[in-house]
Order: C-alpha cells, then structure tokens, then sequence
C-alpha cells in the first residue's frame, strides 16, 4: 500500500491537503475518496472515513468540498446536482395538499400549509405536511420515481393523551 503523506508532518512536497483518520494516521487527500471536510465524494469507492466530518453542507452546498470533489473526478467543477429541487417539490406537495382540502372541504377559509420535514434520495422524496386549519391533520406526500406515482396520506388525530411524572 503506496501512503502518500506529504505536507506539513513529511516536510515539503506537494501541495495536498492531508485528513486525519480515526487511528491518527495522516492521508494525503489526492489518494482520499472524501473531502477536507470529511464527506464522501459521490462516483468513488468507498475507503477509510476521516475521523471529523465538517458541517459545510457537503459538496451539494460547499464550495471548497466541490473544488475537491471536481480535482478528484478530473473535471472542471461538475459535481453531481442534487437530483430534485428540494423548493420545487416542496411546492407541488402543499399544491397536492390545497387541491385535497378544497375538494373535500369546499372551505373559503383562508389557511396556510406548513413543510414540517422533507427528505429525498435520488428521484423520490417525501414530505410531511400540517395546516393552519382546527383539524389536527398531518398529510404525507410521497412522489416514487420509478413508478412516477404521487401519494397523499393523511393522518387525523384521533385521542390526545397526557401523561404526567407524579412525585409520590
């Protein structure tokens, strides 16, 4: 196994930045499938995980992790884009939701519709959603990519229970 540790612990060389592993030894980060700042860098193998994951954003997000990313997959900047437009999708899922509550309510209240948690991977995303309307109800909308199917879930409130500690 070729370590190719130069920089400041080897003296001069070439100029790599080094990441710490977990067992304190010291990797030049040109041989490193991870960036400085810890995280993965997507299309290479996985290998030894720095010990310290910096909290930049990655490289959807950091510049210096997709400089980095770009120099390790020989390419000019091009980083994997996230696949979906996390506002995009955020939209479509309260549009689904305004679309199912003017259905089966028929109500001219005005209300608002709040993105509680979203999630995706890949194509396919979920996202958890709530109303400013009295019914308590909690909606899911779900889009599968490879089935290019849209689900709406909606949860009501059924009981409400409350435990307190008592001290005895």
């Amino acid at each position: 196994m070729t370590v190719h540790n130069h920089g400041p612990e080897e003296g001069a060389g070439l100029s790599c930045n080094e990441i710490r592993l977990p067992d304190g030894r010291l990797k030049g980060a040109c041989l490193m499938v991870y960036t400085t700042h810890g995280h993965h860098i997507p299309g290479t193998i996985l290998d030894e995980r720095p010990i310290q994951l910096a909290r930049c954003g990655g490289i959807r997000t950091c510049r210096e992790c997709q400089r980095e990313a770009a120099e390790v997959l020989g390419k000019e900047g091009n980083v994997p884009a996230q696949e979906v437009d996390p506002a995009e999708c955020q939209e479509t899922a309260k549009e689904l939701v305004r679309e199912y509550i003017t259905a089966r309510y028929e109500t001219d209240k005005t209300y608002e519709v709040h993105v509680e948690m979203f999630t995706s991977v890949g194509k396919t995303w979920k996202a958890i959603l709530s109303t400013s309307l009295p019914n308590s109800a909690v909606f899911t909308v779900e889009y599968y990519a490879l089935k290019q199917e849209t689900t709406l879930r909606i949860y009501a409130q059924t009981e409400s229970v409350t435990k307190y500690a008592r001290e005895d």
